[in-house]
């Protein structure tokens, strides 16, 4: 099985690279990579794509000393595939019109294209992938310590600052709509630092996991914990400051089963989470 990866919309007249898969029993033998070769060359020199940026042998024996050496010194796989080519040894047998087009295409052709890569080194690279934990089902590792929330609050916090600053005007009767004004205040401006800080455990959860996960994965989560505390958000409470507080308390309890990023989030990330979603107002405290 080929698997070509393209970097661009061009498709095979853009960049692209391909991999040659062949689950063969054995290792793979250069009487094996001549005709892959002849293939890929003959396909470039009509036009049909551009010559790949890299072309991998990849098998699960791996590939034979032969072959292995031959891969490293481009300019060796170049002579000795033109020497099989001149004695009619690959490509059709009564066409030497081709064959003589493709000795002249492959003159020309960069060989260093043609590499290896063995199963080990296949898994190591996909484990940058975002498909890596579920295809594999490997353990996520445990994020880094969160970031600590900044002194002057960065514009992605505005929103659910904005909430916050309603709940202590209504809660405590400030008029405070910045962090150093609310200063002035220390049961506010204690309860805010640490609402700064749980949405900070969420930023830097969802940053880190953003590329170890498959896409929307941490968007599924905010959609789940929203589910988990609309009911106790949409009821009637006596302040703002009221709805936070039980809001936050019920993120504690949400059990999910259907999520990648269960098995790594804590406590703080779910608090996080539901300023998060205040910021992006699928949550009001005061109504």
């Amino acid at each position: 099985m080929d698997i070509a990866g393209f970097e661009s919309a061009a498709g095979f007249g853009g960049v692209w690279d391909c991999f040659q898969c062949k689950h063969y029993k054995d290792a793979l033998m250069p009487t094996d990579a001549w005709p892959e070769i002849y293939k890929v060359l003959r396909y470039a020199e009509s036009g049909y794509y551009t010559l790949p940026r890299t072309y991998h042998f990849m098998a699960p024996r791996g590939l034979g000393a032969t072959l292995d050496q031959m891969l490293l010194r481009p300019g060796e796989l170049k002579a000795a595939f033109l020497k099989v080519l001149a004695e009619g040894k690959v490509g059709p047998p009564n066409n030497n019109d081709e064959r003589d087009k493709i000795a002249a295409y492959a003159e020309t052709a960069d060989f260093s294209i043609f590499q290896s890569s063995t199963p080990a080194e296949l898994l190591e690279q996909h484990k940058s992938s975002p498909q890596h934990t579920v295809r594999f089902a490997v353990p996520l590792p445990a994020a880094p310590p969160a970031q600590s929330p900044p002194v002057e609050p960065a514009p992605e916090e505005a929103k659910y600052l904005e909430q916050l600053y309603d709940v202590y005007a209504e809660r405590f009767g400030t008029t405070a709509r910045s962090i150093e004004d609310l200063a002035e205040h220390p049961k506010a401006h204690a309860h805010l630092r640490s609402q700064r800080e749980y949405f900070y455990c969420a930023e830097t959860f969802r940053i880190f996991y953003r590329d170890k996960v498959p896409p929307m994965t941490f968007e599924n989560l905010q959609d789940q914990v929203h589910e988990g505390v609309k009911e106790i958000h949409d009821e009637d409470h006596t302040s703002g400051y009221e709805r936070l507080q039980k809001v936050l308390s019920a993120s504690q309890q949400i059990n999910l089963t259907t999520n990648a990023l269960i098995s790594v989030w804590q406590a703080r990330d779910k608090k996080g989470i539901c300023h998060q979603l205040a910021n992006d107002d699928r949550l009001r405290w005061c109504q």
